[in-house]
């Protein structure tokens, strides 16, 4: 069985924490946490034409952690709190997002399959 649900979000940030926000049961992040990967999901996905070792430089730079910083309205410390969870949960690994949580939406925006089997 096939079942569609379809959601609307009014742009592509709102995108990536709708993204995180339906993986919230296997990623079990705090609100914070969520926000930044998600932050971190969308700089990955801007500057997706750069190759990975420059891409995530750039997105792990001064400049981008204070424009998160901005984005989010956070502080510094709690900027860094949420990064040391995400390592410990292992969604930063090396200063990269893991490959298997990256996403890159199209103009018609992104779909995502669950694949729910009973196991007998």
């Amino acid at each position: 069985m096939k079942k569609e649900i379809k959601l609307g979000v009014s742009d592509k940030q709102k995108l990536f924490r709708a993204y995180v926000e339906m993986l919230q049961p296997v990623l079990k992040l705090r609100n914070r946490e969520a926000d930044v990967f998600a932050q971190l999901l969308y700089l990955n996905d801007e500057k997706k034409e750069l190759p990975e070792v420059d891409r995530f430089e750039i997105i792990f730079s001064t400049r981008y952690r204070k424009m998160i910083l901005d984005n989010l309205n956070m502080k510094d410390a709690s900027l860094q709190n949420c990064f040391s969870e995400l390592r410990k949960k292992k969604l930063i690994v090396n200063n990269t997002i893991r490959k298997d949580y990256w996403v890159h939406p199209d103009d018609k925006g992104l779909s995502i399959v669950f694949n729910l089997k009973v196991n007998e």
